[in-house]
């Protein structure tokens, strides 16, 4: 027994006649007459009772179109969970960990997440659809709602104490706003130093090799700050809207 026997058999039923089920689905008579057999031969039991007006479902029939019914259904459920659809989230790689782990906005169990530099968000946009958007910069598009703006704290981190005239690190992408941030704080503009990826420069930084404006969530995986101040920069939350 497979499903389409299963569909084979309530397709007789609800039609009443061979004849019409046959043409609905596409078999011939003599085809459907014959897979109707055999289902009631491994039933062990008579499905329908012929006549000159077509078929009736025995006691047994009845029973076995509930079955039917119920298993179709569940069936269908099963399927629909297969593809059931997560809304899409859009965001910079330096804002995932804080809105996923610290914050906890999103969840990586409900919303499938892509991460993006911040200069590529726009770009990104114009490629595939995303339900929400976490961006550093704000969307200029007619299609997506601003519901929310926070703040991501940030500070000078360090993973030893007592250094001293290390490098500034800087990140590549001229969008990111901690790069403005930075750039605006020193100084002496020969300290800083561009890196191409957050990743290089959170591990620079954490081996004391030099010194960053970062996230503070980044304190408790063994970062420290190297003085007392404090920032914190604006995010936001956009929300697709149809």
């Amino acid at each position: 027994m497979n499903f389409n026997d299963l569909i084979v058999f309530k397709t007789i039923y609800e039609e009443k006649t061979i004849n019409k089920a046959a043409k609905k689905l596409g078999y011939t008579q003599s085809n459907l007459t014959a897979r109707l057999h055999a289902l009631e031969n491994e039933c062990n039991t008579s499905l329908f009772v012929r006549s000159y007006n077509g078929v009736l479902a025995t006691e047994n029939g009845e029973k076995f179109y509930s079955f039917v019914l119920q298993t179709l259904s569940q069936f269908d459920e099963l399927k629909n969970s297969f593809s059931k659809h997560l809304p899409e989230l859009l965001t910079s790689e330096l804002l995932f960990k804080y809105i996923v782990v610290d914050d906890q906005e999103f969840s990586i169990a409900s919303t499938k997440i892509t991460c993006k530099k911040t200069s590529k968000i726009a770009l990104e946009l114009n490629k595939r659809h995303y339900d929400y958007v976490v961006t550093f910069n704000k969307l200029n598009r007619n299609d997506f709602k601003l519901v929310a703006t926070k703040d991501l704290p940030v500070s000078f981190l360090s993973g030893k104490e007592n250094i001293n005239d290390v490098p500034v690190l800087i990140n590549s992408d001229h969008l990111c706003p901690l790069r403005k941030l930075t750039i605006k704080l020193v100084e002496n503009p020969e300290r800083l130093v561009e890196i191409d990826s957050l990743e290089n420069i959170s591990q620079l930084v954490l081996d004391g090799q030099a010194t960053a404006l970062l996230p503070n969530y980044l304190i408790k995986d063994g970062y420290q700050t190297i003085d007392d101040r404090s920032f914190s920069v604006n995010y936001y939350r956009y929300k697709y809207c149809t």
